[in-house]
């Protein structure tokens, strides 16, 4: 009997056992990082709690430059997002559905 190999698909990348495994299992765990950072943004944003670039910056135990190139990205997507003076948030101008997904599926080979 064949002993089978896990192998995932990620999007276009098929990941097994070989020798770029480790590094590919790095650049996913990157992705997923990266997905993450974005879902944390969204939710404060949505909620209305991020308080200025420093406090965000806190929050997200990030650089205040950082949180403005997330915001930055965001807004790359279409979002228009602003800081309120009233609420010392960031929130989006208008009502947004945001998903972030990244799927991943076991195949057999």
């Amino acid at each position: 009997m064949d002993k089978l190999i896990p192998v995932f698909t990620i999007g276009w990348l098929v990941v097994g056992c070989n020798r770029y495994t480790n590094q590919l299992l790095k650049i996913v765990i990157m992705i997923f990082k990266l997905l993450n950072r974005l879902q944390q943004i969204d939710q404060l944003i949505r909620q209305k709690r991020t308080g200025n670039a420093d406090e965000l910056a806190a929050k997200l135990n990030i650089s205040r430059r950082q949180v403005y190139y997330w915001l930055e990205e965001l807004k790359s997507y279409g979002l228009e997002i602003d800081y309120n003076r009233d609420i010392k948030s960031f929130v989006y101008q208008k009502p947004y559905e945001v998903t972030i997904t990244f799927k991943v599926k076991e195949i057999e080979s």
